[in-house]
């Protein structure tokens, strides 16, 4: 469901799960900014700017996790990506942030940017958090199936890209693939993450049936029907006068044109993705 309000409370609980996440030995996001507590800041600035924008969603009432997610060819605009510029120039230092972005330019194009130059369509994931109080019961893969069933909808891959290989290792775990690594030297790595849309359920048999007669216009008769009914119920012979049609050559290679067509036409979206 997409969040149109958000108490202070829960934008701070969104913060905090990010600034304090135990990175192990890792780097982490917490590199660009001024510690721990900075970076929560700035993540809480972050969610402000989704959740001005309409980009925010969540998995229920409770709001027990969150994900925050751009269509293709929607845009951020001056209403999202102001609170977040105010709020990386306020937990970071100017000199800081170059330093970083030229970091992100020596490590490679990202995953976004290389489907951006390809004018692929695509989802990206700007925000995934579950509450602390709510980790470990399951919300993780609810918060990405929201994403995940917006992709099925349109045909099109999600992206994400994290700053953690135990946040990556989780992600892969719950569906997605790693499409690139990124070593930002003293800013630690970044993992490019891609899923797939699911391809469409198959048609029923006859639902399919159905769309061969439609193509290769056949009209089953009344006698092809009766050929189906036990012969202690049929009618007497001489109360039916409809001929029996029996399908041509030319019908059976229009029904074998159809299934082809049909088949076609149901073929999963955004197939190609998987050769580029």
């Amino acid at each position: 469901m997409k969040v149109t309000t958000l108490d202070e409370k829960s934008i701070d609980d969104i913060g905090h799960a990010f600034g304090y996440y135990d990175y192990g030995e890792e780097t982490g996001m917490s590199a660009a900014f001024s510690g721990k507590e900075a970076t929560a800041n700035y993540i809480c600035a972050y969610v402000r700017g989704v959740l001005r924008g309409g980009f925010l969603h969540t998995t229920g009432e409770r709001g027990e996790g969150y994900v925050a997610y751009k269509l293709p060819k929607q845009k951020l605009g001056v209403r999202t990506l102001w609170p977040i510029a105010k709020g990386m120039l306020r937990n970071s230092s100017l000199k800081r942030l170059v330093h970083f972005a030229m970091a992100i330019k020596r490590g490679g194009v990202p995953l976004q940017d290389r489907m951006d130059k390809e004018k692929k369509p695509y989802i990206f994931v700007g925000l995934v958090c579950v509450r602390e109080k709510y980790q470990g019961q399951g919300y993780m893969r609810k918060v990405l199936d929201i994403a995940f069933a917006e992709g099925d909808r349109l045909g099109v891959p999600v992206i994400l890209e994290t700053d953690a290989k135990s946040k990556c290792d989780k992600y892969v775990h719950l569906g997605m693939e790693l499409a690139g690594k990124h070593d930002l030297g003293a800013f630690g790595k970044l993992y490019d993450l891609i899923k797939y849309p699911e391809p469409p359920a198959p048609m029923s048999m006859m639902w399919l049936w159905i769309e061969l007669a439609e193509l290769a216009d056949i009209r089953i008769s009344f006698w092809r029907l009766m050929a189906l009914v036990p012969p202690a119920i049929h009618p007497p012979a001489h109360k039916i006068s409809a001929p029996v049609r029996y399908p041509s050559l030319f019908c059976v290679a229009k029904c074998l044109l159809g299934c082809a067509l049909t088949c076609g036409r149901h073929h999963r979206p955004g197939r190609s993705w998987h050769s580029s």
